[in-house]
């Protein structure tokens, strides 16, 4: 994308592309790519769990009770170790 900075997907994406293709199963190194992208996708579930739980939800409610429908009432995204 776009965006500047440290974007969360930017990393998972760079340490699932070294991952990708290996000849046998994942070493060592392999395995703790595979551990830090774990703990990136759950920084990036807990954000857009934030988001939706802390402005969403508000937002939401408030056309809600003014009687307006825009969007349904979602699960939080779950991740490894939650």
């Amino acid at each position: 994308g776009i965006c500047g900075g440290d974007v969360p997907a930017a990393r998972v994406r760079s340490l699932a592309s070294s991952l990708n293709g290996l000849p046998g199963a994942p070493g060592a190194n392999d395995r703790l790519k595979l551990q830090q992208a774990e703990a990136v996708a759950g920084d990036i579930a807990d954000a857009v769990n934030r988001v939706f739980s802390e402005r969403v939800a508000p937002f939401r409610d408030a056309l809600r009770s003014a009687g307006y429908t825009p969007f349904p009432v979602l699960e939080p995204l779950k991740h490894p170790g939650a």
